[in-house]
């Protein structure tokens, strides 16, 4: 489930769309990106969540398992 997150960076405020997923190996990646607006719904990001999602697992699975070789 994503939501949003508020950061204070050198005095001031930003947005986040926050979510966290869970890899096989029990580590916890935690995925934000930057919004514009407070407001908006963090549904509006579900196809970039998921893109997001298959890359960390593809880099899970590329460092988890060894090359033929």
């Amino acid at each position: 489930m994503a939501y949003i997150k508020e950061k204070t960076i050198a005095g001031r405020k930003y947005f986040y769309v926050t979510k966290s997923v869970r890899l096989p190996d029990g580590k916890v990646k935690t995925l934000q990106k930057l919004v514009k607006d407070r407001h908006v719904s963090p549904k509006a990001f579900a196809g970039w969540f998921e893109e997001e999602e298959k890359k960390a697992f593809c880099d899970w699975a590329v460092k988890a398992y060894p090359a033929d070789g």
